[in-house]
């Protein structure tokens, strides 16, 4: 099975990202927005994506994403 197109295409790229922004975790705007996630310890940027005319938001956390309390209460 392949998956294809611009979703996939951009979570490789952003993927891809986390050795150069030095990064545990890099994320679009939609995805934080979708999960509704706290933005206080994330480093905001805005970077061209190849295959994408527009700019993409992204933000990139350094350590721990999740405290020990939420993990404990996450559903996978």
């Amino acid at each position: 099975i392949t998956a294809v197109g611009d979703v996939v295409n951009t979570a490789s790229r952003l993927e891809a990202l986390t050795k150069e922004y030095k990064a545990v975790l890099i994320a679009s705007q939609d995805l934080v927005d979708l999960a509704g996630g706290d933005l206080a310890e994330a480093r905001n940027y805005e970077i061209p994506v190849r295959g994408r005319t527009a700019p993409v938001r992204i933000h990139a956390w350094d350590g721990p994403v999740m405290r020990t309390a939420e993990v404990a209460d996450a559903t996978v």
